[in-house]
């Protein structure tokens, strides 16, 4: 019975450097993040569907705990503000906004 365990706890091991825990864990694949890049394009095409309103200048994109906080301006009717945009779904969800 001993011996029984011991060729069952060898074989376990052994097939551990074969096999990436991380397979065994996550059964789901984790949702591909987006670049900041990527997050700036989303704002930008957002900002940009009344081009009437002028060109939009990124003034900055920061990430934290899975979202992009992106800075902005439009100079030609004195706006600024900053999007929240999710990492991994590419959605607003929150900001600020101020016009002189």
């Amino acid at each position: 019975m001993n011996s029984m365990i011991v060729l069952l706890l060898a074989a376990i091991l052994s097939t551990h450097h074969a096999l990436p825990m991380s397979n065994l864990l996550l059964s789901v694949p984790r949702q591909q993040m987006l670049t900041p890049e990527e997050a700036t394009q989303v704002l930008t095409a957002i900002l940009s569907k009344n081009p009437a309103l002028g060109p939009v200048k990124i003034t900055s994109v920061t990430y934290a705990n899975g979202q992009y906080y992106i800075r902005y301006i439009r100079e030609t009717n004195c706006e600024s503000g900053t999007h929240i945009i999710d990492a991994y779904t590419g959605e607003t969800v929150g900001g600020t906004r101020s016009q002189c």
